[in-house]
């Protein structure tokens, strides 16, 4: 009888440590994904925009400076809070760029697809990290649209559609977030290749 007990015992601990196992090998908490800008100055200084910064019970940004943009870099972060033994990530989507008026009539729109990227290397656990990136310059978007008018408002909203993480577990399992965010940069045309910056509003990112 009492060697009965023993083998009792014996197997819910090995059950129990295998639960363990499949709990630290492959079960992934969270992910979240986040848009930075960074503002590239005519004067050479620079200003990241992010919504870490944001003001209490709002979505915008006011660009107290005013200046005149030369180049903008938008920057994808995730941050996954995961357990276990990752063995590398991937990520995919699209991207869209598109021109509205002040009264956000949409002008001129571009849609792209976010260059896949898959890294056979851990995901740093519990913070953010640069999954993808991209630079425009004050020539690039003037470039997309023929209709400025000098001292109209105008925006520059760009979305990130369907963005597909996924980590990649020792034992050749696999959790996906997909999710969707954007962001609108508003600016002053002032003059061919002069955008004054204004302000930078964040859409929540939605996850599905």
């Amino acid at each position: 009888m009492k060697r009965k007990h023993i083998y009792a015992l014996v197997m819910v601990a090995i059950a129990a440590f295998a639960f363990f196992l499949y709990v630290q090998t492959v079960q992934s908490k969270e992910f979240e994904h986040s848009l930075q800008i960074v503002l590239e100055y005519e004067d050479g200084s620079t200003q990241s925009f992010n919504p870490e910064k944001l003001p209490l019970f709002s979505q915008s940004i006011v660009d107290q400076t005013g200046k005149t943009v030369k180049n903008m870099r938008v920057e994808l972060y995730v941050k996954a809070d995961y357990e276990g033994n990752a063995a590398g990530w991937d990520v995919s989507g699209a991207l869209g760029w598109n021109i509205l008026d002040s009264a956000k009539n949409v002008k001129h729109t571009i849609n792209m697809a976010l260059q896949p990227r898959s890294e056979n290397v851990a995901p740093p656990n519990k913070q953010a990290f640069v999954v993808a990136s991209s630079t425009v310059s004050a020539a690039d978007i003037e470039a997309l649209w023929s209709g400025w008018i000098v001292g109209q408002t105008y925006y520059l909203r760009f979305e990130v559609q369907s963005l597909r993480f996924t980590i990649r577990f020792v034992d050749g399992t696999a959790q996906t977030k997909t999710a969707s965010a954007a962001f609108e940069w508003q600016f002053k045309y002032v003059s061919s290749q002069q955008f004054n910056s204004l302000s930078v509003t964040w859409q929540p990112v939605t996850y599905y």
